[in-house]
């Protein structure tokens, strides 16, 4: 297997938890660094991969996988890919996850563990209170539930710390990630 093959980190947790920051913050350290990134936001890519699709369980699935396929399809040209989202439920991460070792590469999973309260209170967007209304229907830590993780490769809280500590932590376990050899598909 090439030295070059793609390292995919799903950056997961709740809506406002700080997955898109943290995100963009570490594509950057890793583009600073010489690598090629692909950077997957789950706002974006419900504006257009997913742009069909709802907010329901079963659509929630479905675009995990759709962004799992397109994170593949970098990784295969040998990018760092980080794809931010809210993935409430572990076995569509767990899915996730088993299409990206299947084809060979490596995986990181990144909780970030940002607390419900601080989450609301930084909502600008005031999706929680439009939530709480009853405004908006499947709003995962309000109407809709989010599998919270025994165990993940890493573990960042959004609302302690600095931005820069959060990307330092995960742009180390994604260089990590990529200096270990890929375990061959099955």
């Amino acid at each position: 297997m090439s030295a070059d093959r793609g390292v995919v980190a799903l950056l997961f947790g709740l809506s406002g938890a700080g997955k898109s920051t943290i995100a963009t913050a570490t594509a950057a350290r890793l583009r600073a660094a010489g690598l090629t990134v692909q950077l997957l936001d789950g706002d974006i890519v419900r504006a257009t991969l997913s742009a069909d699709l709802g907010f329901g369980p079963a659509d929630r699935r479905e675009q995990l996988r759709r962004v799992a396929a397109a994170s593949v399809a970098a990784a295969d040209q040998g990018a760092v890919v980080i794809a931010a989202l809210i993935a409430p439920e572990q076995a569509a991460r767990d899915a996730f996850e088993g299409a990206v070792r299947s084809a060979g590469h490596r995986f990181v999973d990144v909780h970030v563990a940002t607390s419900l309260g601080v989450c609301e209170a930084r909502d600008v967007k005031g999706l929680y209170a439009a939530a709480r209304a009853g405004r908006i229907e499947d709003f995962t830590g309000v109407s809709a539930p989010f599998d919270w993780p025994e165990h993940s490769s890493v573990r960042v809280d959004g609302g302690v710390g600095t931005i820069e500590e959060a990307s330092l932590i995960v742009a180390s376990a994604i260089l990590r990630a990529r200096s270990t050899p890929a375990a061959l598909p099955e």
